[in-house]
């Protein structure tokens, strides 16, 4: 288990690991029933999020963990080697972040985050800002910072 959860994270990550193991989403047919009812229901959590038990993910998160892809660190690699494009794994501060995300969407506040260099956070929010305009008509996203050598790292991500 992940340390810091008190839930097996592993259920929120099905799409990615299925995809992992099998190099695609669904053995569906394309244009097939089964293939439509099974993109809806992946919307509808893109969208809504998925509760297991009394647990529960975001839409962001659920999209995150299980349809974006950035680089990671293999486990065995030496410094500087070792990294390729992969999902995301499933942290107990990111679980906290996304939710605390949706609840100030739901409450229309503002989100203030203090934290550390080089800790994934560019990567989360490139995948907030691609999340609505994949499963969303018509939405835009706009991305801004003081220094464009800080914003163009972020929109390359998107």
């Amino acid at each position: 288990m992940e340390q810091g959860l008190d839930f097996d994270p592993t259920p929120f990550r099905e799409m990615a690991i299925t995809f992992q193991n099998t190099g695609k989403y669904t053995e569906f047919p394309n244009g097939s029933v089964p293939n439509r009812k099974f993109w809806n229901r992946e919307m509808d959590r893109i969208k809504n999020g998925l509760t297991i038990g009394k647990y529960r993910i975001t839409g962001d998160h659920y999209y995150f963990l299980n349809y974006y892809r950035m680089q990671t660190v293999l486990e065995d690699a030496t410094a500087g080697t070792g990294r390729e494009y992969n999902f995301p794994a499933f942290l107990s501060k990111q679980y906290e972040w996304f939710h605390y995300v949706e609840m100030a969407e739901k409450l229309a506040l503002n989100v203030g985050a203090l934290k550390s260099r080089g800790v994934g956070w560019s990567e989360m929010t490139a995948a907030m800002a691609v999340r609505p305009y994949t499963s969303n008509p018509n939405y835009r996203v706009v991305l801004t910072a003081f220094d464009d050598g800080k914003l163009q790292p972020l929109r390359d991500k998107c």
